[in-house]
């Protein structure tokens, strides 16, 4: 109850949030954000982000420019697209940038913040998309540095909608609170309970991304029958990812979403089989312990049976002595 159930509780918890944050870092690549709902209050957005960013003045470091470009329902671009440079800059600005870009007259959308998350709403016929220009020893992905918990040292991320949590594929809220627990952001004790596919996608599976941003600006555009998107992910079951040591759980390994779960599974399989021996070891011990117990401090009835019958012939002996005693008694007095 306090160690080995905590410990597969860990296990399981540290298997969801890899396959979370791998799956997410793929899948905010796509560019099938959901058409606009409109930007009216009250219109629901057709991105908003998970992660929450307390202080948006803080400063977010992009070590390649990122392409923002509208589309409309046939995938092609609707005007030039929007960069991001790579540099020091703030979730303020890019938020600034991006309600700019959205609203040139007319207006195609805006972007705001709500409660700390980067929300963006569109005008029906049109979608936003994104585009890292990352290297490629980080698949294209643009790294963020960014101090979220604020220690005053900046974590690394991949991905810029994946950092914001833009098209998240899993969500997974945290046990008590109300914060969505993601990389370096609430706890993740319990998210193996809560993990789920987003519900947007969940309820309308049309938006599930296929499709990645091509091209290069001011010709950009997505693909009819691109599979880029559910490749990787299928990819991703078949990559090796690195799962740190659990207390009173298996040693850090590197291996992939299966393999951790094999090792799940064999090492708490022997955990339990240990705790069977353990088990038989000491309800034989405590047996052995009450059998001794009994010899000393009860009745052994065989025991008293064979004493009695001593003690019985013993009498009898006994009379038959006084019996002939009391014969020759009897014998020298006549005489």
């Amino acid at each position: 109850r306090d160690q080995e159930l905590p410990s597969m509780t860990a296990q399981l918890d540290q298997l969801s949030a890899t396959m979370r944050d791998q799956m997410n870092r793929i899948h905010n690549r796509g560019a099938n954000s959901p058409f606009g709902f409109g930007t009216a209050a009250g219109d629901p957005p057709a991105m908003i982000g998970h992660r929450v960013i307390a202080n948006p003045a803080a400063a977010i470091t992009l070590d390649s420019d990122v392409t923002l470009q509208i589309l409309d329902t046939s995938g092609n671009a609707v005007g030039a697209p929007l960069t991001i440079s790579a540099g020091a800059t703030t979730t303020n600005a890019i938020v600034t940038a991006i309600d700019g870009y959205l609203n040139p007259g007319p207006l195609l959308g805006d972007a705001t913040l709500n409660g700390g998350r980067l929300q963006v709403n569109m005008e029906p016929g049109y979608r936003l998309a994104i585009q890292d220009n990352g290297l490629a020893a980080n698949d294209g992905d643009t790294q963020i540095d960014f101090d979220t918990d604020g220690d005053g040292t900046a974590e690394s991320y991949l991905g810029f909608s994946n950092f914001f949590g833009l098209n998240d594929l899993f969500v997974t809220a945290e046990l008590n609170g109300t914060t969505f627990a993601m990389e370096n952001q609430g706890t993740q004790l319990g998210i193996s309970s809560t993990i789920e596919v987003r519900a947007e996608i969940r309820n309308n599976p049309e938006n599930f991304a296929r499709s990645v941003l091509r091209g290069t600006p001011p010709n950009l555009q997505i693909g009819v029958g691109d599979n880029t998107v559910i490749t990787q992910l299928a990819e991703s079951f078949n990559t090796s990812f690195d799962y740190p040591a659990v207390a009173n759980g298996p040693a850090q390994a590197t291996t992939t979403f299966a393999g951790y779960a094999g090792n799940m599974l064999a090492f708490n399989a022997a955990e339990a089989s240990n705790a069977e021996d353990a088990h038989k070891f000491q309800s034989f011990f405590f047996e052995n312990l009450e059998n001794r117990m009994k010899s000393e401090s009860g009745v052994n009835l065989d025991e008293e049976l064979s004493n009695m019958v001593i003690l019985q012939n013993a009498f009898a002996a006994s009379a038959r002595v006084i019996q002939t005693t009391n014969e020759l008694f009897d014998v020298l007095v006549r005489i």
